[in-house]
């Protein structure tokens, strides 16, 4: 029987609540679960239901000690936003501590989820932090480079901290990241008031700067790929219809909710009745990293390295090295 069977075994029988909540405990913080058994266990609602804050507590602990809860952080977030309805207040709390923790696999869950509890609508008063917390702040939110819908609405108040080392960390943080996402970067910053300074003077300039250059990159045609590939360029385009019509057809033949209709002129379908009804336009926008997949191996490595490291050992190292 495995770990996971007994558990299930454990939540058929007739223990009481408690006995199946240790049962449960007892198997997630087991060394010998895998990481399988444990997506199934907080993704089983007939178990999850017993995986309460302050089990999710220890399992994110021992995952992060661990360095497998990159292979978790989809059904510890599923079960967090769960608890999350519940408590928002103490989850919103517990992330934000894990997202400027010294442990860079705390930092990784911590970011995902802030992600999950959309937390650039909470009420986090992130002036109102202690300098090292702001910089941590600063620092870590940004590292894997994604969502910046999600992580610069809290991160740019930053711009009027009083501390001079926060701005100048905002800035370095900021740089390459504005290079990413020039036009959501440029778009949030226009909605924010700001204390004029020296930190926030330069990153005008940078925005300014890079619209220049942005402008010339698109007036250079031996930039653009239809340009300098047109042939490649004109296999993908033809390709991606060709994808699209082969998994539509996959999809018709599998028996699923999808049904053959009849289109009918002007973009509509016509049902069964000869009634025209208007297609419903359904879009979702996605940012992508501009830069990301320029990344040479070593570039990548270091990029990975840097965001999984231990602040904490590197600290110990700046006072060694000071004293």
């Amino acid at each position: 029987m495995t770990i996971y069977e007994k558990v299930i075994s454990d939540i058929n029988g007739y223990l009481d609540d408690e006995s199946k909540k240790q049962s449960i405990a007892q198997a997630l913080l087991c060394n010998e679960t895998t990481n399988e058994e444990i997506s199934l266990m907080f993704t089983n609602i007939w178990v999850a239901r017993f995986i309460d804050f302050t089990l999710l507590k220890l399992c994110i602990d021992y995952y992060t000690k661990k360095q497998n809860i990159i292979h978790l952080f989809d059904p510890i977030g599923e079960r967090a936003q769960s608890l999350h309805i519940d408590s928002p207040h103490e989850l919103e709390e517990y992330a934000f501590e894990l997202v400027i923790s010294t442990n860079g696999y705390e930092r990784f869950i911590g970011r995902h989820l802030w992600d999950e509890f959309e937390m650039e609508k909470s009420d986090l008063d992130i002036l109102s932090l202690p300098e090292e917390k702001q910089i941590r702040f600063a620092i870590s939110i940004l590292q894997d480079l994604i969502f910046p819908q999600r992580r610069l609405k809290k991160l740019m108040p930053l711009f009027n901290s009083s501390s001079k080392e926060v701005r100048k960390v905002l800035i370095d943080s900021l740089s390459l990241y504005t290079m990413m996402y020039y036009n959501v970067v440029k778009k949030t910053f226009m909605e924010f008031s700001f204390i004029k300074t020296e930190e926030l003077e330069l990153f005008e300039e940078l925005l300014q700067s890079l619209e220049t250059r942005y402008e010339l990159e698109l007036k250079c045609k031996e930039l653009h790929i239809e340009y300098m590939f047109p042939d490649v360029y004109d296999i993908c385009k033809n390709k991606i219809p060709e994808h699209i019509r082969k998994q539509f057809n996959l999809t018709l033949n599998d028996d699923s909710f999808l049904s053959t209709v009849i289109m009918g002129r002007g973009g509509g379908w016509r049902d069964k009745d000869g009634n025209v009804h208007q297609l419903t336009q359904v879009s979702y926008p996605l940012e992508f990293p501009k830069m990301l997949q320029s990344m040479t191996p070593l570039e990548y490595n270091e990029y990975t390295d840097l965001m999984f490291k231990d602040w904490s050992k590197q600290k110990s190292h700046d006072e060694a090295q000071n004293y």
